[in-house]
């Protein structure tokens, strides 16, 4: 399977096509740890510009992803699974929609003590056996695909409760006489959303209002720097330093030499106003994205 291209910005089934490029992975893809390895680089302090900003939190998320599937198949054995009693086409424009009917839950109960229960977002294998191990999966010969729960229907009296987008297409008629089983792997909807931040059209004007990138920025007279003191005292009775005795050293020049510690101090501040200014703009484009999208 191909790893997709993540640089897409075109809107595929509500989701940016975060699914369908999920979807492209194989299980080798999944256990690789390499496979973004040269992609995923420090997200530096300052941006070009808007794409590149939210260029440089695309493979971070997709490495966040492969990792979170990784983890989940390599204690496959202790998930909760649930045996599939129908399995029919669900009746939608887009591909590879089914309905699915299930029995009750096993293996329910997780790390947290919480039940199981079935969310829109979650990330599932359908296979035609329960799979103990990864290995499993890879065996010729074997059905199997992953699927992505669309809605849940716990209100009606359709046995067909669950509606799933699958991997590729599932012919109903080599299913119908083999067992099948439902997986549970990991729950998709933040990094659906994230996804959708970062690809959403409207996050880019809006983010050009809250970010000054440099072509915002006044012209500068010079291109030169170095680091120099503030001429004359301190910030006077506003420092934040104190000065022993109440007198101040100064250099030849009547510079202080502790202006230079002040300003240390305040580049520091900014740093980390700046860290935080990003973390904000994180959350921002997270929830602007549920609310827009609701749930993917």
């Amino acid at each position: 399977m191909m790893q997709g291209d993540p640089s897409s910005k075109k809107k595929d089934n509500d989701d940016y096509g975060f699914t369908n490029l999920i979807f492209s992975w194989s299980i080798e893809n999944i256990l690789d740890e390499d496979l973004y390895r040269n992609k995923v680089e420090k997200i530096a302090q300052t941006f070009q510009s808007t794409d590149h900003y939210f260029g440089s939190y695309t493979y971070p998320l997709l490495e966040e992803t492969r990792a979170q599937l990784c983890s989940s198949m390599e204690i496959i054995h202790q998930a909760p699974y649930a045996e599939v009693i129908g399995l029919k086409e669900a009746k939608s424009d887009h591909n590879n929609l089914y309905k699915l009917a299930i029995n009750c839950w096993k293996n329910r109960f997780t790390h947290s003590g919480e039940p199981y229960k079935t969310f829109p977002g979650d990330f599932l294998i359908l296979s035609d056996y329960r799979p103990e191990a990864i290995k499993d999966l890879q065996r010729n010969g074997r059905m199997w695909s992953f699927v992505s729960v669309r809605t849940t229907e716990d209100g009606n009296d359709d046995d067909f409760k669950l509606k799933v987008e699958a991997s590729k297409e599932l012919d109903p008629t080599n299913w119908r006489n083999k067992p099948l089983f439902l997986i549970f792997l990991t729950n998709m909807i933040p990094n659906k959303r994230i996804w959708a931040a970062l690809h959403m059209p409207g996050n880019f004007e809006i983010l050009k209002q809250i970010l000054c990138t440099k072509e915002d920025a006044p012209n500068v007279g010079r291109y030169d720097f170095g680091k120099k003191y503030l001429p004359g005292p301190m910030f006077g009775p506003y420092s934040f330093i104190n000065v022993v005795g109440g007198k101040e050293q100064f250099d030849d020049e009547g510079s202080s030499y502790k202006n230079l510690a002040e300003v240390a101090v305040v580049m520091t501040i900014l740093k980390n106003l700046h860290k935080g200014c990003v973390a904000v703009q994180l959350l921002f484009l997270f929830t602007s994205a549920k609310e827009m999208e609701g749930d993917i």
